[in-house]
């Protein structure tokens, strides 16, 4: 007898993730039902991650651990981990992130009420690393679930595309018919896919956000690595300059010319902050600049080239006056000039 299809697959794609990977599976398995499959990715891990999850696959059979030879890196790790599913849809999740009780019946239960639909995005909680406090407010501002029926439905309730791994939950088909090459490197292939078929898809959007937990570390990249921070929140804007300039976009104009004034506006604030932390100009971030705004050369060469290459002496002086009373000396106005003129200049 043929066998059935697992309604979804939870992908976690992982690299040397012991020290959390047994609690992720623990709040999965304790949630475990006829329909679920499990995929463990491991980029060739240095630590005991595949000897934990081997332990998981040995006592769950709807678990299954698979290893790259090599290390292939974030977004291959997770576009690996999507073609070993098998489910209709496909439900990241990062090797820290933690499904409260109720995660999965909630998702089966929207499924019932709307077997149509093809992505869920939950909205989260993002708390400490020992999960004890909430360091930012929820994701989403939304009261009531919201279900949509189009890219422009559901950019008039929500102004971002799903970022966050165990917030996303999409049909496996998606991959299937998406070129998600063009997203990798970006940090953000998972949102690529989402994206490049939003146009016509049906949304449910999850307002509660205490089914799903983003756990961020003190100490982790999320909040101290100067290099990863560039690159994903570069790489976030990456994603939405190419799919807006596809033949696939469903991002509205207004939205994505504020998010490129945003991202210019901010950029001194971001230079001086992570060059003083060492961030340094790799052949992905030299490239991914000229992508962005090599086609403006005035605002490439006399306001991002400058920005990013600052020497780092002078980002660390330049922070640690931002930092200092001084700060208050300077008018606010010149500060509002000197983003203006940023913004505009020559955008």
């Amino acid at each position: 007898m043929k066998p059935v299809r697992p309604l979804v697959t939870i992908c976690i794609p992982t690299y040397n993730g012991a020290a959390t990977l047994a609690e992720t599976l623990d709040g999965i398995v304790a949630q475990a039902f006829d329909g679920l499959e499990v995929i463990v990715c491991d980029d060739a891990s240095a630590d005991d991650t595949p000897a934990l999850a081997a332990r998981y696959a040995e006592r769950f059979a709807f678990v299954r651990l698979f290893r790259n030879d090599r290390n292939l890196g974030m977004d291959r790790n997770f576009a690996r981990s999507v073609q070993h599913a098998t489910g209709t849809y496909v439900w990241f999740s990062g090797q820290d992130d933690i499904f409260r009780p109720g995660a999965i019946a909630k998702f089966r239960s929207i499924v019932a009420d709307h077997p149509d639909v093809d992505v869920v995005y939950f909205n989260y909680r993002r708390m400490s690393g020992d999960l004890s406090r909430e360091v930012d407010p929820p994701r989403l501002d939304l009261r009531d679930d919201v279900f949509v029926a189009s890219a422009s439905e559901y950019f008039r309730a929500v102004d971002h595309a799903p970022t966050f791994l165990a917030a996303t939950v999409m049909r496996r088909a998606f991959w299937d018919t998406t070129p998600y090459e063009r997203f990798l490197d970006t940090h953000y292939v998972q949102m690529g896919v989402v994206l490049h078929n939003l146009r016509e898809a049906r949304v449910y959007v999850v307002a509660d956000p205490r089914y799903v937990d983003c756990r961020i570390p003190e100490d982790s990249w999320k909040l101290q690595g100067a290099q990863m921070l560039f690159e994903t929140y570069s790489g976030t804007f990456e994603v939405y300059h190419t799919i807006f300039h596809s033949d696939h976009n469903p991002v509205p104009s207004d939205l994505f010319r504020q998010m490129q004034r945003q991202f210019i506006r901010r950029l001194p604030t971001h230079a001086v902050i992570l060059r003083a932390r060492g961030f340094r100009v790799t052949p992905v971030i030299a490239r991914r600049m000229r992508k962005l705004f090599g086609e403006r050369p005035l605002l490439y060469w006399s306001y991002v080239w400058p920005l990013l290459h600052m020497p780092i002496w002078l980002a660390a002086a330049a922070h640690g006056l931002h930092r200092s009373a001084l700060t208050a000396w300077i008018p606010s106005r010149l500060r509002r000039l000197i983003s203006w003129l940023g913004s505009r200049g020559l955008a």
